[in-house]
């Protein structure tokens, strides 16, 4: 089990509808937490977690899905 970084002043929008928010930022995720400022918190995670790949929407992870590039012609 890991830990994750939240802040929860920035919202993490759905790539695919701006119009949505997933969550808050992830911005770290380590084994060991350590002392931040608030209002950044720490939050137990499986170890899958990611900072560019999941929101945090609580009490849940929210994966993020971008979608496939479009080719150029």
């Amino acid at each position: 089990m890991k830990n994750a970084l939240i802040d929860p002043r920035v919202n993490i929008y759905d790539p695919s509808n701006p119009a949505t928010i997933l969550g808050v930022r992830v911005c770290d995720v380590e084994t060991n937490s350590f002392e931040v400022a608030e209002p950044l918190f720490w939050v137990a995670c499986e170890d899958n977690i990611t900072p560019m790949g999941y929101a945090y929407n609580a009490p849940n992870f929210v994966a993020i899905v971008y979608p496939a590039p479009t080719p150029k012609a």
